[in-house]
């Protein structure tokens, strides 16, 4: 992904007012020096959004089930997040999910 479209992505949010949310289990898996932007870094991103990602990709950690949710602190603790977490890690047959209170304050 481009910071272009996140920041498209971001402008969309405000408008109709939904929260996003980034998968970025990928993120730190690149090649020939070229580093995978974060939706966190493009301006107001944090205001309406918030990004997932797990260790197990960047760190060779197979098998292990632990990831993480970043972002401002109001939106993960939001109802829909819980629905939205859950999703998250089913989908991804991870048998524990890590607490959201714990990030982003």
């Amino acid at each position: 992904m481009r910071k272009e479209f996140f920041s498209q992505i971001v402008n969309l949010a405000k408008r109709y007012e939904f929260m996003v949310v980034n998968d970025f289990a990928y993120g730190r898996v690149t090649f020939d020096g070229y580093l995978a932007p974060s939706f966190l870094e493009v301006p107001d991103a944090k205001g309406v959004g918030v990004e997932f990602g797990f260790f197990s990709k960047s760190y060779n950690m197979a098998g292990w089930r632990v990831g993480y949710c970043v972002g401002d602190s109001t939106i993960i603790e939001r109802k829909e997040m819980d629905i939205c977490a859950w999703h998250w890690w089913k989908t991804r047959t991870a048998s524990a999910r890590v607490s959201s209170r714990c990030v982003g304050r």
